[in-house]
Parts: structure tokens; sequence; C-alpha cells
């Protein structure tokens, strides 16, 4: 049976949504990737029960603005007004007798993730630059992020990570260095799948992610050769060495290749299925066997 409530969501104009849950079963490793292009960003994926969403942000007059492209910028569309807010009504919403709160009421363990990708010009080649606007962009997202400081994961050198209720990961330009020396933070680095070091470590990477056709370099078609399915194995398992989740984006959605491709990174022990089509990706990872029958690095 379908549960829902209203929201009452506020940007630049109030207005009620309706949040329907289109089952009963636990949130799901699915990640929804360029989740404000979805018709009711955020909200359709919460709907769907996926444990991730993700935002590219520019920097603009101190203010960030939600869109793929600087052409797309609408100024309407902002971090705070599409996430930040409505996920601070939902957390007040979902308050529990013991003052604590989850976006996912019934699952108050379960964090949101919210990757936040940082973005820049493509003509910009100066890598000083590209980092002066990560960093300046980092602290716009610090600003941004006062609404949830109570709910959100955070980690001090003392007491190192505790767990909130919304964790904030950033990516793409996301200066790495920079936020690891910071001594306490509300927010955390999503690291290269396919290039990990002695450096990354949990309470600085919760999530390692990689561009597919980068680094595996296979479409779907015909059978992945022996070597290619080594690699993916190498990079996950490199990954959960750590105690690191590990993300591939940039697979082919063409017919049921995309499909095809879960079927590998879920079979070698990958975590998040990345995709738009929240649907279609909640009922492959919700069909999916799990458990002895499916090993980590099939070979």
């Amino acid at each position: 049976m379908y549960r829902s409530f209203a929201l009452i969501l506020t940007s630049f104009f109030p207005r009620v949504m309706m949040l329907t849950f289109k089952d009963d079963g636990a949130p799901t490793l699915v990640h929804s990737h360029n989740d404000y292009q979805q018709e009711h960003p955020l909200l359709d994926a919460l709907s769907w029960k996926c444990g991730s969403v993700e935002a590219d942000v520019w920097l603009k007059d101190g203010e960030l603005y939600v869109a793929h492209i600087e052409e797309k910028i609408d100024k309407k569309k902002t971090l705070s007004s599409l996430y930040i807010e409505p996920l601070k009504q939902i957390l007040m919403e979902n308050i529990d007798n013991n003052g604590k709160s989850s976006i996912y009421k019934d699952y108050p363990d379960v964090s949101l993730q919210l990757l936040i990708e940082m973005k820049y010009p493509k003509a910009l080649k100066d890598g000083k630059e590209i980092e002066k606007i990560g960093i300046a962009t980092i602290e716009a997202v610090e600003t941004a992020l006062e609404p949830l400081k109570n709910w959100l994961t955070n980690y001090t050198g003392s007491m190192g990570v505790s767990k909130g209720a919304v964790t904030i990961v950033l990516t793409g330009n996301s200066p790495g260095h920079y936020i690891s020396a910071k001594s306490s933070r509300s927010y955390f680095h999503d690291a290269p799948l396919d290039g990990l070091t002695s450096a990354h470590k949990t309470d600085i990477s919760p999530i390692a992610s990689a561009n597919w056709l980068d680094t595996v370099k296979w479409e779907g078609y015909l059978n992945p050769s022996k070597s290619k399915i080594e690699k993916i194995c190498e990079m996950i398992s490199a990954a959960h060495e750590k105690g690191i989740t590990a993300r591939f984006f940039g697979t082919p959605t063409i017919l049921s290749l995309e499909e095809r491709i879960w079927k590998i990174i879920l079979e070698q022990g990958g975590d998040w299925l990345n995709s738009n089509d929240l649907p279609k990706a909640t009922k492959f990872y919700r069909n999916f066997p799990k458990g002895k029958d499916n090993p980590e690095c099939q070979q």
C-alpha cells in the first residue's frame, strides 16, 4: 500500500507537493543522478526510496544555482530551494519523541546521501583557478547547509565521524586535499574509484566514483573480456578494503545495455546503481538477488 504526506515547500512561492512512497520496501542503493532534471527534484527520488541524490551547482554572485550547464541556469532553482529547505521541512516533520529525525521515518538508521557536484566553465583550464572556484564553492555550500546543521553527518578530528540524517558528499570540482585538511566539517569528498590511495579513508570519503566508459571502456555489447571484469573487480575491491562504497556513472542507457551493465556491477560487489530512470533502477535493484549466491568478484 502506498503512503503519502503533504509537504509545504517554499522556494520563491509556496506549493504543496504530495510525497507518495511507491512501495513499502527499505531505501535502496539507487543514486538519482542529475536529480534536478526529474519532474519533482528530490521528491521523486524520495518517493522511490533512493538512498542518494545528486545536484550540480554553479557559484554565481555568492549563490549556488542548480543546473547541468551554465547556460541553463534558472535563478529560481537554487541548492537551497530545491534541496536544503525541502530536506529541512521533511526532517522537521519526522522528529520523533526523542527529538531525533530521519528522511525515511520508518528507517531512522538510513542517512540520505546528497552528492553536490561543483561545476566550473569547461573553457577554464588553469588548475589554480579551478581550485579557487572549488574552494569558493565549498565556502558557499557551508553557508547553504546551515539550516541542516543539526542533522548532518559530521567529522571532527577528536570524535571522528558522527552519523546524521543526511550525508553531504562533494564531487566534481571538489579539492580533496582542502576537504581532508579540515579539522571539522559537515561534508565529505567523493574519491576517485580508479585512483584510490592510502590517503583515502572513510572519514574523508564514504564513496568513490568512476566514469564507466573512461575506466572500464565497455559499452555493453557482446560479452565483457576477462580483463574488463578483473578491472571492475579490482576497483570495487580496493574501495571495499577501505570501507568505501563504489559507484560507476556514465553507463550507456541504450536499449537493455544499462541493465546488462548493472548486473555486472552488482555481481562484482558494486554498491550504487547510478541512473536517471528511477523506476527502472529501483525495480532492477529490488529484483537482483543478494547474499551469498552473489559473492564479490565472480570470474
